[in-house]
């Protein structure tokens, strides 16, 4: 019993953290205002941005206006601490000279942003430019906002989000990743390349690489049980819906399979242009009575030096051998 009154107490504090890593006047969690936030990627190396997107859903049933300032970390403010609960290093000029919000918008620009029912606001932010985030740590962002930094009404963001940072040439963790540095700048990996560690990634049931060879948002669209409700919430901006249909892909491929990959031998690549390459593959897969044997087409696209599989069609090989 006692170990389970310290899980709780742990719990409680821990919810709590985010929002009082410094002092706020007034915590709302109104209906007015949703507020959702998200990453490309759980793992980024240390070389690239660390891009948090928020947004700002007006879910009343009028239309509802906030105002933003230019000057940093009055209106969003992410907040951003270590799994010991420890907040990281801020960078903020004016945290660190311990002044209020309420002296730094004094001269700082604003504008009113004007939301009708249903109509979302988005806003990105390095979190890099706010916090110093150490390599090989990981951290959890949650987000503050002010509809008007004035007031100081404080709404937090309906989800958290963790994250690491990995010295540059490490390959990433854990998470659905797409690291544009796992390779070598002096030399790319080629489309055959990373259908093969693909490959390999899932008969080994390596998830921390298998997901970093795939653009999971384009990639989900070659299961039909899936594309039709993630397109719907594409098409009506819900965005929340749309990370939650994302995850229930990513734990549905990581399902263990009975037809799991015995062998697979690649059969011929394909480049279709710059950007855009095929490879086909011959897969055998274990069956209880005789393997069964499988072709798979894999459409790979090029993001600056890295190919990345967006498609994949499946039909059952004839009179095909490993």
């Amino acid at each position: 019993m006692k170990t389970i009154r310290l899980i709780s107490v742990f719990i409680i504090l821990f919810n709590f953290i985010p929002v009082c890593a410094f002092a706020v006047n007034n915590i709302k969690n109104s209906p007015a205002f949703e507020i959702f936030i998200k990453m490309e990627k759980h793992t980024f190396n240390i070389n690239e941005s660390l891009v948090l997107n928020v947004n700002i859903k007006n879910k009343s049933a009028t239309r509802k206006t906030f105002k933003i300032y230019d000057a940093v970390y009055t209106s969003f403010r992410p907040v951003v601490y270590d799994m010991s609960g420890r907040e990281a290093e801020t960078l903020v000029a004016y945290r660190l000279k311990n002044k209020s919000i309420s002296e730094t918008i004094k001269n700082s620009g604003s504008r009113v942003i004007n939301l009708a029912q249903n109509e979302a606001f988005s806003h990105s932010i390095d979190i890099k430019n706010i916090y110093r985030i150490e390599p090989e740590r990981e951290y959890r962002v949650k987000v503050l906002f002010s509809p008007d930094a004035e007031d100081q009404n404080i709404h937090v963001s309906t989800n958290q989000l963790t994250f690491i940072m990995l010295q540059s040439g490490d390959t990433g963790k854990s998470g659905i990743s797409r690291i544009s540095s796992f390779t070598s700048p002096a030399r790319e990996l080629t489309p055959l390349e990373i259908v093969l560690l693909f490959l390999k990634a899932e008969k080994d049931r390596n998830w921390d690489n298998y997901f970093k060879y795939m653009d999971i948002e384009k990639y989900i669209k070659a299961y039909p049980d899936y594309v039709k409700i993630y397109d719907q919430a594409v098409t009506a901006d819900n965005i929340e819906k749309k990370e939650n249909i994302v995850i229930e892909f990513v734990n549905f491929l990581k399902k263990e399979r009975s037809d799991y990959i015995i062998s697979y031998l690649v059969q011929n690549e394909l480049k279709s242009s710059e950007n855009n390459s095929y490879v086909e593959v011959l897969v055998k897969r274990f069956a209880v009575r005789s393997p069964v044997y499988y072709n798979y087409r894999y459409l790979l696209e090029k993001y600056d030096n890295l190919w990345l599989i967006t498609d994949v069609q499946v039909t059952v090989a004839k009179g095909q051998r490993l």
